[in-house]
């Protein structure tokens, strides 16, 4: 399923608390579960396609891909409820050297029963009377508000066991990813769900969308499209390249290179090995305990940096950069445009420090150190300490 297929049922996240087509949980349901199985010896990839619904991924020690599920249904009628639930049917079937899972709707299953559960607290909602095309597996459906009933709604259940080597692709609009143990390489997409992965080995993992994101114990490279509204990584082996869009993304105990683009929100990062290049802007950063070198560039975000020893490139405009304890890099260059820079000790170890603050607070520790000798002219301030220099240009400049 493509992704700006799901749009339209996304556009209404902000507002859909207050969808009249809710579902009504005392409404009478429907179930069903079974089990698929399919030989996967010359499998190379899994495509997973499901709308609404949980997935769980586990390791599977043979040759064999095996899908327990489950699917549930409201509707106003328990009779009704039953024959719209036999309207619904997961298909697994083989393409070359391809497994597809998918939900396979019937003609006669109607456009609200892909409307989600009150239990997301989403919805799709449009005004009273008015009409809305949408698409889902090469079918047209025309949703119209009625305001004052319950549609039909389901909720698919899939629990997963696959052997390691094949590549996973998953897309699903609403429900919660949980994936641990595998080595598989994977590609992601839950752009209204949580998604959550355990001990990956060997895998490099793709997640174009999410709205929470929590992955542990990962060993492989890992890309983020879209890292979603909240992310929470640990114990990383291998390189990140994240653009994030959000209220938090949090990364601790990193043991690769780190590229990051990310806007808004709370940046927290602890205990990387770097190289770390980090672009944000109206972002909150805190960082600590660096070993390798930082490339930091900031629009209106700010830099609280501890405990860092490799090479800082450091640029913002207006936005504050505070260096505080344990800050001994081998370089430091900082360039600041309206900006307070804020050196809390003395760096230094480092051979080299140049401070460009245009326009901007500087703010030095005292005492200054030995052998810093301050020569006043109308353009600049120089200080030399051992044998790097600091320069500043004055906050009246504006060169």
């Amino acid at each position: 399923m493509k992704m700006k297929l799901l749009l339209p049922f996304l556009l209404c996240l902000s507002a859909c608390h207050s969808s009249p087509e809710k579902i009504d949980e005392a409404a009478p349901q429907a179930r069903q579960q079974d089990q698929l199985q399919a030989d996967a010896t010359a499998i190379r990839q899994l495509e997973i396609d499901q709308f609404i619904g949980d997935i769980r991924i586990t390791p599977s020690d043979v040759a064999q891909v095996r899908v327990d599920y489950s699917i549930e249904l409201h509707s106003a009628t328990a009779a009704q409820a039953q024959q719209l639930l036999s309207q619904i049917k997961p298909v697994l079937q083989t393409r070359g050297d391809q497994l597809l899972l998918h939900i396979a709707l019937g003609d006669a299953v109607p456009a609200e029963l892909l409307l989600p559960r009150a239990s997301f607290k989403l919805g799709y909602f449009i005004g009273s009377g008015s009409t809305r095309t949408v698409r889902y597996q090469q079918r047209e459906f025309s949703l119209k508000s009625r305001p004052g009933r319950h549609s039909p709604a389901f909720f698919v259940h899939l629990n997963l066991q696959v052997p390691a080597g094949m590549t996973l692709k998953v897309q699903q609009a609403l429900g919660d990813l949980y994936a641990s143990q595998l080595r598989n390489p994977l590609e992601l997409a839950s752009p209204a769900g949580q998604i959550r992965l355990e001990q990956l080995q060997q895998a490099n993992t793709v997640v174009t969308a999410a709205t929470q994101l929590s992955i542990s114990g990962h060993q492989g490279d890992i890309t983020m499209a879209n890292a979603g509204r909240q992310v929470l990584l640990t114990d990383i082996q291998g390189q990140i390249q994240a653009r994030h869009r959000g209220e938090l993304f949090s990364l601790s105990h990193l043991q690769g290179a780190l590229q990051l683009n990310t806007q808004g929100g709370e940046v927290r990062l602890q205990q990387l090995s770097g190289p770390v290049t980090l672009q944000s802007t109206n972002a909150k950063v805190q960082l600590k305990q660096l070993q390798g070198s930082l490339r930091y560039k900031s629009k209106n975000g700010s830099l609280h940096l501890s405990q860092a020893t490799g090479a800082l490139d450091l640029s913002s405009y207006n936005g504050p950069i505070v260096l505080a304890d344990g800050v001994q890099p081998q370089k430091l260059q900082i360039f600041s445009d309206q900006s307070v820079v804020q050196l809390q000790q003395w760096p230094l170890r480092a051979d080299l420090i140049e401070i460009r603050n245009r326009a901007g607070l500087l703010q030095l520790p005292i005492p200054l150190p030995a052998r810093c000798a301050p020569e006043q002219t109308t353009q600049r301030s120089s200080c030399y300490v051992d044998s790097a220099q600091i320069s500043t240009s004055p906050a009246n400049t504006t060169n």
